[in-house]
């Protein structure tokens, strides 16, 4: 097992003064092949001199990375950093084992440190300095997962009876056609306004006893094969690798909802299979030639214009009116009057005290500061800051400066790792397809090339699953001549 920290005063005092630190403390409870400890520039110099009296004292390898112009609090630089030397250290070996120190650093180094290992499966260690541990217990501690399954999990839907700021009429609708499974809905919206929360909200108020099932399109790969399977199903022995049935979401949504997000990523040869399955009521499980009715509640949601996307030959024209029988568009938060932005921001507030079982308010200024940002993430974003804010604030109230210094951190900056294509792109002059295809060439690239080689890494940045990016990689290998991105 390899081991990943910050290096904190502490860990550089403890081979200076001949005292304890939080690494010589995991170092002589725990055994690790390696140690990959990351510094400031600042800490250069103390920080050579640590790793060589590192391998004398514990005869391990080390290996230092140093975060050149990297502001101990900046979130965002942080996990950029802390992922670019996970991937680093992947590199060589996808099954390596990681361990993280979440106590070496600064709040917002510890907070990325424990994001990142929650989402990459790694042992996770706090240690305690010895005053403070009673007698007999553990210096090193594994992290209680319960925190950080609390701190992952929450999100926006978990507002109590949410709004969404749609028009009374609008919403009167909605309480018509929810009960109707035969009124496909299609929601639209940017991203992080809450699409899926209104998805469960049509199916609470369907009054439906069923299941509610909710999958995300770009999960498809371009393996047609591969992606019926996922939405219908196959019997076992249907095609290579099948060793066993699999109930696809149309059959586990069967008397329920199905939501299919991002429905504008659907490849064409999968949009004729939906398109026919919404037509009959009715589905095809890969191996059986035995149709199977579904009655099913579908809700598609996007953030791409189809319409748009129908004119470019992008998406079929006459499975886009199937899907949208009805069609709605959720307000970007920015597009909210700010009497509404306070209530949002106050209503996501009392959701997170309740979370963790401990009220905190926030001042009026703040409040009018938060109300006033452009949110370009809307309330995925807006949830971010406020949870970030929460834990770090002590007392009854969230920190003023805490929350400055996050809107100021989140100016000019990009949402969700997307990239602004360079001027004078090489597919402006490009039929709109081939043009998609070149852009999305373009963003699988930087992707890789951002999170040195690491497929997983960059999936995740790319919002797609590393199955999907596999098979892209594989599609171009084969189709440009052993030339991948």
């Amino acid at each position: 097992m390899k081991l990943l920290s910050w290096v904190g005063t502490a860990d550089l005092n403890s081979f200076k003064n001949n005292t304890e630190g939080p690494i010589k403390v995991l170092l002589g409870t725990r055994w690790f092949t390696s140690v990959h400890y990351m510094h400031t520039e600042d800490f250069k110099k103390d920080a050579d001199s640590f790793m060589g009296q590192m391998k004398k004292s514990y005869d391990v390898e080390v290996y230092g990375y140093n975060a050149k112009n990297l502001s101990p609090i900046d979130y965002p630089t942080i996990f950029d950093f802390v992922s670019k030397v996970i991937g680093k250290i992947l590199k060589s070996d996808q099954a390596t084992k990681l361990a993280v120190n979440v106590t070496s650093g600064t709040p917002a180094m510890s907070a990325i440190m424990l994001y990142l290992g929650k989402n990459r499966n790694m042992d996770v260690y706090a240690t305690r300095d010895a005053k403070f541990t009673p007698p007999n217990e553990e210096r090193v501690l594994p992290v209680n997962w319960s925190f950080v399954d609390a701190l992952h999990s929450f999100s926006p839907t978990d507002i109590e009876e949410p709004k969404f700021y749609l028009s009374d009429e609008v919403m009167e609708d909605l309480n018509k056609l929810a009960p109707l499974s035969d009124v496909n809905i299609l929601i639209g919206g940017e991203t992080g306004v809450g699409k899926s929360l209104l998805a469960k909200k049509i199916h609470q108020m369907s009054l439906s006893k069923g299941p509610f099932v909710e999958f995300n399109c770009a999960e498809l790969s371009g393996d047609q094969t591969m992606a019926v399977s996922r939405l219908f199903g196959h019997k076992k022995g249907a095609f290579t690798g099948a060793i066993s049935d699999h109930q696809g979401v149309f059959q586990q949504a069967n008397n329920g909802t199905l939501f299919l997000d991002e429905i504008g990523e659907l490849e064409p040869a999968i949009q004729s299979v939906l398109l026919m399955a919404i037509q009959k009521r009715a589905i095809n499980i890969l191996g059986d030639d035995t149709p199977i009715d579904v009655k099913v509640k579908l809700i598609t949601a996007t953030n791409k214009n189809i319409l748009d996307m129908v004119r470019g030959g992008l998406f079929r024209s006459d499975l886009y009116y199937r899907l949208a029988e009805y069609e709605l568009e959720l307000p970007s938060v920015r597009e909210l009057p700010e009497k509404s932005r306070r209530e949002l921001i106050a209503r996501l507030l009392e959701s997170i005290s309740k979370k963790f079982k401990l009220e905190k308010s926030i001042s009026n200024e703040s409040l009018a500061k938060m109300a006033d940002f452009n949110w370009p993430g809307n309330i995925r974003q807006i949830d971010f800051l406020l949870k970030r804010v929460y834990l770090l604030s002590d007392g009854a109230r969230l920190n003023n400066k805490k929350i400055t210094n996050a809107l100021e951190n989140m100016k000019n900056r990009t949402i969700e790792g997307s990239a602004c294509a360079p001027s004078g792109s090489p597919w402006d002059n490009e039929p709109l397809r081939e043009a998609v295809d070149l852009y999305r060439k373009y963003r699988v690239k930087l992707a890789l090339d951002k999170h040195g080689g690491n497929k997983s890494l960059a999936a995740r940045s790319l919002g797609i699953s590393p199955q999907t990016l596999n098979d892209y990689l594989y599609k171009e290998v084969n189709t440009s001549g052993g030339e991948a991105p």
